[in-house]
């Protein structure tokens, strides 16, 4: 008898497949509908979780330090640009101090912008010496501070240290 039962469920879930089949085919508007809404009730979460994951990461940096580029006078060496590097490191109103020599500078620029060809017809490098500040805990003065011109005596001459600066 288990054998003729088995066969007599299959039968009844086979009906019912093909009952549900013509159901579905005959109303195929409601039906797409259902779908649609379904599958959006199944995806309302993940989005909101990648929305709250973006948005998140987003406020988390607006908290994060300002950053100010001093860009050296043209003239100005690399020994020169590290003197001012090692005065600035021992203000302790700013934070990190990183020096981006011109080499550097025109190298990564180079390859970034894929002008090696017209890069290298210069015949001078026309970028200066530059220094990225890092602001600290007096993020609402640092504007203010780094953007007041710093002036030093290497050999008996006074630098006009930057040409221009730059806040992000």
């Amino acid at each position: 008898m288990g054998a003729l039962s088995l066969a007599s469920w299959l039968r009844q879930h086979q009906a019912s497949v093909v009952e549900a089949w013509v159901n579905f085919s005959a109303d195929r508007a409601a039906n797409l509908v259902s779908i649609l809404v379904i599958s959006v009730t199944f995806a309302m979460p993940l989005l909101l979780h990648v929305a709250h994951h973006n948005v998140t990461a987003v406020l988390g940096q607006l908290g994060s330090s300002s950053q100010a580029t001093l860009f050296m006078d043209r003239d100005a060496t690399l020994e020169e640009a590290n003197k001012l590097a090692n005065r600035l490191r021992s203000d302790q109103r700013l934070g990190e101090i990183t020096l981006i020599d011109k080499a550097s500078a025109l190298a990564e620029f180079s390859e970034i912008s894929g002008l090696q060809t017209a890069i290298g017809s210069l015949p001078t490098n026309p970028l200066p010496h530059s220094l990225v500040i890092l602001g600290t805990e007096i993020e609402g003065n640092f504007r203010t501070s780094v953007t007041l011109r710093c002036s030093f005596y290497v050999h008996s001459r006074p630098w006009d240290c930057t040409d221009h600066s730059e806040h992000d």
